[in-house]
């Protein structure tokens, strides 16, 4: 037998050898996940819009008889909608 044949086997067992102990001994952790984004918000109740619409009614009659310009009805009808 000659040097070069027996070389082979050697890498073989040492491979092996290697590759057992370069195994991990635990699993990997799960993935970690952002958390979900927090649900819209709720429709207006319905108390809750009777009043807005009262508010706007009052904001037109204020419109119309001249009480606010209607760059101020605007803004002022923007807040009670978006608030």
């Amino acid at each position: 037998m000659t040097l070069r044949a027996a070389l082979p086997c050697r890498r073989v067992q040492t491979q092996a050898a290697g590759a057992s102990s370069l195994r991990p001994a635990y699993a990997a952790p799960p993935p970690s996940y952002a958390a979900p984004p927090p649900a819209a918000a709720a429709p207006a109740a319905p108390a809750a819009m009777g009043d807005k619409l009262a508010q706007l009614k009052q904001l037109g009659e204020l419109l119309s008889a001249g009480v606010l310009t209607q760059a101020e009805f605007d803004q002022q009808k923007a807040l009670i909608l978006n608030g």
